[in-house]
């Protein structure tokens, strides 16, 4: 919707959209494929408008733009899965006085910090999955870009899945489970009511096997330069031996690698993984204070990674500590911490008497 109003603008005719092999082609499908289009419409009204805040601003010459989507399609066997229509993104950089040009070079979310570290002159930190696609420290790529998938909301399926750009090879961990199953978000698309009608029907295509099948195949692999949607699994096809082999290898490489956790029951992987060793929940350490000669006071936690809220004793709000601050002589400081996945500590306090 345009920001302010709810309006939709109304700019795609249903009629004239394409429709992918996979849905059934009927009034409420193109609908729903054309309002997304007038939604990528508005998305880019408003991207011009803040672009032009920052010609306005006199920073759109200094400033480097990334334009992304967080997934692919929203709609079924778009978003949630790892086909092309849920991975792919539109990826723009937009750089001050940069010539245009487009790279077929396989790029994952990982990148993006290290790219853009890249622009302000930063080598990426050693332990960064990712390499600077763009800017003056741009790295090659590995060719390859990796896929997981373990919760929809409150529906789990675990998949896996690998792309060197051309061919992508899936794992399917959950194979009794269908690719298309009930996620409560995802009801509420009107075209999700076709596919379940397709389902009762009995009537498909030979492209539709991916949302009929009441369950999945343990792999597969589809060559995007000729099956563009990713309907045809090649993956019993001998010629593709090789290539089903050498994305296999890479997948469980990379799984090994980044220690994937995706493959324990969330229960156990709590308990053993990010609880131990009692398997209950763990205390963030109690924020500690410091300070220097000039009277500027500062937090750190024994917890790693935790983060401190401090405010003065009064207050209603808290703010997070993100860098040393004046102290208050005759004041009383209070601060808590607290780590994603660990309880929050106490509230503890401190009388500020001299500086």
């Amino acid at each position: 919707t345009f920001p302010g109003t709810r309006r939709r603008p109304k700019v795609v005719d249903p009629l004239k959209v394409t429709v992918p092999p996979y849905w059934p082609d009927t009034p409420v499908v193109r609908a729903d494929i054309a309002r997304t289009y007038d939604n990528i419409v508005a998305m880019d009204a408003k991207v011009g408008e803040l672009v032009e805040e920052l010609k306005d601003a006199g920073l759109l010459e200094t400033t480097v733009i990334f334009f992304f989507s967080d997934h692919g399609v929203g709609l079924p066997r778009g978003k949630r899965c790892i086909y092309d229509s849920g991975t792919k993104v539109p990826l723009v950089v937009c750089v001050p006085e940069g010539s245009a040009l487009v790279s077929h070079r396989p790029v994952s979310f990982v990148d993006f910090a290290p790219s853009v570290l890249s622009f302000a002159g930063i080598e990426a930190q050693p332990w960064m999955a990712g390499r600077a696609f763009a800017g003056p420290l741009k790295k090659p790529g590995t060719g390859l870009v990796f896929f997981h998938a373990d919760r929809m909301d409150a529906e789990l399926d675990r998949t896996r899945a690998v792309t060197d750009g051309r061919y992508r090879y899936v794992r399917n961990y959950m194979p009794e489970k269908p690719r298309i199953y009930p996620v409560a978000y995802a009801e509420f698309i009107p075209m999700t009511a076709e596919i379940h009608a397709l389902r009762a029907s009995g009537e498909s295509n030979s492209a539709q096997w991916q949302i009929m099948d009441a369950g999945k195949p343990a792999e597969e692999l589809y060559d995007t330069s000729t099956d563009p949607h990713e309907v045809e699994n090649l993956i019993a096809n001998p010629e593709m031996t090789e290539v089903a082999s050498r994305l296999r290898i890479a997948l469980e490489k990379w799984m090994e690698e980044t220690g994937d956790l995706g493959l324990l029951g969330e229960n156990e992987m709590l308990k053993e993984r990010l609880l131990p060793p009692t398997g209950g929940p763990v205390l963030t350490a109690v924020p500690c204070l410091g300070s220097d000669r000039s009277g500027n006071a500062w937090f750190t936690s024994n917890t790693p990674g935790a983060s401190i809220g401090w405010r003065w004793k009064g207050e209603s709000g808290w703010r997070p500590f993100s860098a040393p601050f004046p102290m208050r002589k005759g004041g009383t400081l209070q601060a808590i911490a607290h780590r994603i996945g660990f309880s929050p500590s106490s509230v503890v306090e401190f009388r500020v008497d001299t500086l």
